[in-house]
């Protein structure tokens, strides 16, 4: 058989729906108008809500309609004056109901008028300069029961249809209307017979306020440092819409004895002049201001002036040395350590200076580096190492210079066979390297296994374990000092 897991029947809920509230009309609530607008809360898992209405006298369905997923809907066709309906809302699921829920009745109003429009009067349409904290106001209509009142902005709806009753007012929000904002308002008047319609949009425009800066904030030196040298550079963020900043220091919170001093808007630091006294705590105060006034209260930074820290001086490579000549292309780097570091960072290049082959930083603790890749071969290099701490990095640290080793491709002579029967002639198999650049020799039989580990003008005499080896093939892993390796393979014969 096959099991198909793939899709969801539609027909199938995962969910188990509840029936929504109907939150209007009321249980038997009357004089509604003829045109409502039935609304309800929205439950978890419905795609779309059916609504279904009925005339109670005779049991006519006068309205049976699938909509989406909303929560309210307003009937396009008007029912008939002083008649109870009962109104009945179900939860869809892919187009399908499977709950029974219970209905509302209601009565809608007599005939009569629907009320007239009305608009504001405070403020009058088009009116600017308005406070912020402006009461809204209209006229109101004796024929209306309450108003619905929608308020925006050309970009955001701030009240949306919101029923204030009866009421003819609408206070502005707590924080008040944003200064500078043009508003769009309209006020709908309505009773039991309907709500008045192609009522006008009004507009008005409250009042830009502008208000004294906001207080500067001082980037260096941070507050709490100490060590500070008796000329420091004080800088800050820069303020818009600034004419002036003003600076003051003394040696107690807020304190002008020492500076106070008006600085133009382009100015962004100040060094006083002359220099703070050694290890003194000082307060920093910095105001901006404009035509409406100074910044305030702001803020101060403290500083103790002392003996000034500073980057940590450049440490001193120790090998190789600079010059020199035949360096393996891997070679070890060593330096002296320096106090309170932090990092070390090295940079090596084929340019003085350059940092194209490496740059990289390490731990405090490590005083030698090995290239994670060999060198070229028969290349000048240049290496560069500095310090860091937590002021800074060292500065102009100088380079050193040294050139890898040539290695001649005919250094090496590798026999391509041996025969170890004791006649004098080739009964070992040995490497002849006469510049000594080989670091070990690994011999492997025709399976991985090492059979022997040599160095340097060594030889193998074909036993392993003090057993002769046969007449076969065997492989070998030859590792130079400049980081290079050979391998290839020769032949054992007993003759």
């Amino acid at each position: 058989w096959v099991i198909d897991d793939g899709g969801k029947d539609p027909n199938c809920s995962s969910v188990a729906l509840t029936c929504p509230t109907i939150t209007f009309p009321a249980i038997n609530a009357t004089k509604v108008i003829t045109k409502p607008t039935i609304t309800w809360d929205k439950v978890t898992g419905a795609t779309g809500y059916r609504i279904v209405i009925i005339k109670t006298s005779d049991n006519t369905e006068v309205l049976n309609i699938l909509l989406a997923a909303v929560d309210k809907y307003t009937l396009l066709t008007p029912l008939n004056t002083n008649t109870t309906y009962k109104v009945s809302v179900y939860p869809s699921e892919n187009t399908t109901e499977n709950v029974s829920c219970a209905a509302v009745n209601f009565t809608t109003a007599g005939t009569g008028n629907v009320p007239i429009c009305t608009s504001l009067n405070t403020p009058f349409d088009g009116e600017d300069n308005i406070a912020t904290n402006t009461t809204l106001s209209w006229l109101g209509t004796s024929d209306a029961d309450g108003y619905r009142i929608t308020i925006r902005t050309s970009t955001a709806t701030i009240v949306n249809d919101k029923d204030v009753f009866n009421t003819t007012t609408y206070n502005a929000p707590a924080s008040g209307w944003l200064a500078g904002q043009q508003y769009f308002v309209t006020v709908i008047a309505y009773n039991n017979n309907g709500t008045a319609i192609n009522c006008k949009e009004t507009n008005f425009t409250t009042i830009e306020v502008i208000t004294a800066p906001n207080c500067p904030t001082i980037t260096s030196p941070q507050t709490g440092t100490a060590g500070v040298a008796t000329n420091p550079s004080i800088t800050w963020n820069t303020i818009g819409g600034v004419t002036s900043y003003r600076i003051t220091i003394g040696t107690t919170d807020g304190g002008t004895e020492i500076i106070d001093k008006t600085l133009e808007s382009s100015i962004l630091s100040y060094t006083p002049n002359p220099n703070l006294s050694n290890n003194t705590l000082y307060y920093i105060t910095l105001f901006a201001s404009n035509t409406i006034g100074e910044s305030a209260p702001c803020s101060s930074i403290s500083l103790t002036t002392g003996t000034e820290a500073k980057a940590p001086n450049c440490p001193t490579i120790t090998s190789p040395q600079t010059g020199t000549a035949g360096v393996a292309t891997n070679p070890s780097i060593t330096w002296n350590a320096i106090s309170g570091v932090t990092s070390y960072r090295i940079t090596i290049g084929t340019t003085d200076g350059g940092t194209e082959i490496t740059d990289e930083t390490l731990a405090s603790n490590i005083l030698t580096y090995t290239p994670s890749s060999n060198l070229s071969n028969n290349t000048l290099y240049y290496v560069t190492l500095f310090t860091s701490n937590s002021i800074g990095e060292s500065a102009s640290c100088s380079s050193i210079s040294f050139t890898t080793m040539v290695i001649p491709t005919t250094a090496l002579d590798i026999p391509k066979f041996f025969s170890p029967n004791n006649d004098g002639t080739n009964d070992t198999w040995v490497v002849n390297d006469p510049k000594n650049i080989i670091v070990s020799i690994y011999i492997f039989d025709r399976h991985g296994k090492v059979l022997k580990k040599l160095r340097s003008n060594q030889s193998w005499d074909g036993n392993y374990m003090g057993k002769p080896m046969g007449e076969t093939d065997y492989w070998y892993l030859i590792e130079l000092n400049t980081g290079e390796k050979r391998t290839g393979h020769f032949s054992l014969l007993r003759k």
